[in-house]
């Protein structure tokens, strides 16, 4: 059972000789889908294992969003997942033991 679908028109656009009409990177631009993802990524956060100060592992918050959707950074502009996390005012990085770390603020 497939469970994860990726949007492949960037990547293919991006093999044409064409030059693709460019994109803003790293910017969240529309609402509906700042709203959208904003609701996913909390949503997983929620559900990931949190430590005492609330801090969870990036790398389970991004797994669990991308098991509930067809989540992937590079649909909202982003190369990793920590970029995507640091454009967000509500979230706090933060790294530790070659692990990076995640906490809601507000």
């Amino acid at each position: 059972m497939c469970t994860r679908f990726l949007f492949i028109d960037e990547l293919i656009a991006s093999t044409r000789d064409e030059v693709p009409n460019p994109k803003p990177e790293n910017k969240l631009e529309d609402k509906l889908a700042v709203d959208d993802l904003q609701e996913l990524i909390l949503a997983a956060y929620r559900e990931a294992r949190r430590d005492d100060e609330g801090y969870a592992l990036l790398q389970q918050v991004g797994q669990i969003a991308g098991n509930r959707s067809s989540f992937d950074v590079r649909n909202y502009g982003f190369k990793r997942l920590s970029d995507l996390f640091a454009s967000l005012d509500n979230f706090k990085l933060e790294r530790r033991d070659n692990q990076v770390y995640v906490k809601r603020l507000r």
